[in-house]
């Protein structure tokens, strides 16, 4: 009898793990978001269409383990980082019980990220990139198992959206895109 097989061909590479200074940025960024939050809950960035979230690049939080995260990760996909004129754009954003973000992706970014800085819903939602009809149900949507804390890093190709939460508590998260220097904006993908 012949022997059969299933082999994952293009997995996604998806990296999930814990800010180490996780404690200190929810004491010394976390009120600074939600204040200016509540000073115009209204605010979002110019590219931000696809969404009802609140945005701001006010803040910033990159440091040594985000840049050290992102090395490993290109370099773990045979991308020689270290070489490559690299350039950050972060974001912070914020939802309330009602706010969500559409199904998108952020091209022609390297990579991008999330980090959660205060979560007590439902982080993003990664959809399939494959034919969903071919799918099993419960393989699409994806909600991966992540915390308050972690640091996602995914294929900036991966479409993600954030459900409304239903909760009265906000959902404060950290996002950036890795770009080649010199790059240009383009508008964001709809789904």
């Amino acid at each position: 009898m012949n022997t059969t097989r299933l082999e994952l061909l293009f997995p996604t590479p998806v990296l999930i793990t814990k800010v180490e200074k996780h404690q200190e940025y929810r004491k010394t960024i976390l009120p600074k978001i939600i204040s200016e939050f509540k000073d115009d809950p209204n605010q979002s960035l110019s590219w931000g269409s696809l969404c009802y979230t609140w945005q701001s690049t006010t803040q910033h939080i990159w440091d040594e383990q985000f840049d050290k995260t992102v090395q490993d990760y290109l370099n773990n996909l045979q991308v020689k980082a270290e070489k490559l004129p690299l350039e950050i754009e972060s974001w912070f954003n914020v939802h309330d019980a009602n706010m969500y973000q559409e199904a998108h992706e952020h091209s022609p970014a390297l990579v991008s990220g999330i980090y959660y800085l205060k979560l007590d819903s439902f982080p993003a939602t990664f959809l399939s990139p494959f034919r969903t009809d071919l799918l099993l149900p419960n393989t699409f949507p994806n909600t991966l198992n992540i915390q308050e804390g972690d640091l996602v890093i995914f294929p900036s190709e991966l479409k993600h959206l954030v459900t409304r939460s239903g909760s009265e508590n906000l959902r404060v998260s950290y996002s950036f895109n890795i770009h080649l220097r010199g790059w240009s904006r383009p508008t964001m993908k709809k789904k």
